[in-house]
């Protein structure tokens, strides 16, 4: 994750584990995070409310950038409340006021919380196919008696795809 100024760093040594959390789990080494507020130095002055704008790359679409909006809040009790807002590219370069490219403003809208391209036909998340090796290898284990459960496990694949597949021949 690229960290110029310590950001990472200093949020770390704060008790912000739900904001540390979510920069872990989509963090990667294209992600960029920037600072919207002040964030506490140390422990001891780590009070408040902290706002970070994270970049990075889509988990599902990795020719695609996932902006988020992290806000992140210390009560007196020091119980902490976060909240992840996503946007799009175009809506951010709006917000910002740059001028988009005709590329930008193409793309899909896709909200990581749904997972799924609103722009489809059908919705939910695209069916997995076999390849042509995976198929004759399915075909060739079936021959030598062979179960689906120890074909999927030996392949790799849920056992539901190896019985579609046998099924229709």
């Amino acid at each position: 994750m690229i960290d110029d100024d310590g950001v990472l760093e200093r949020l770390n040594k704060a008790k912000r584990k739900k904001l540390m959390a979510f920069l872990k789990q989509h963090g990667t080494e294209d992600s960029r995070i920037i600072p919207a507020s002040d964030l506490p130095k140390n422990n001891r002055t780590d009070k408040g409310t902290i706002a970070v704008f994270f970049v990075g790359q889509n988990i599902y679409y990795p020719e695609y950038q996932d902006f988020f909006c992290l806000v992140d809040t210390l009560d007196k009790d020091g119980k902490e409340t976060f909240m992840d807002f996503y946007k799009r590219q175009s809506v951010i370069a709006e917000l910002l006021g740059i001028d988009q490219t005709p590329t930008a403003t193409n793309e899909p809208t896709y909200d990581p919380r749904t997972q799924y391209i609103v722009e489809r036909d059908k919705v939910g998340r695209p069916k997995r196919t076999l390849s042509d090796t995976e198929k004759a290898k399915i075909d060739e284990l079936r021959a030598q008696g062979k179960g689906y459960n120890a074909i999927a496990k030996e392949l790799k694949v849920s056992n539901r795809l190896i019985m579609r597949h046998c099924q229709k021949r």
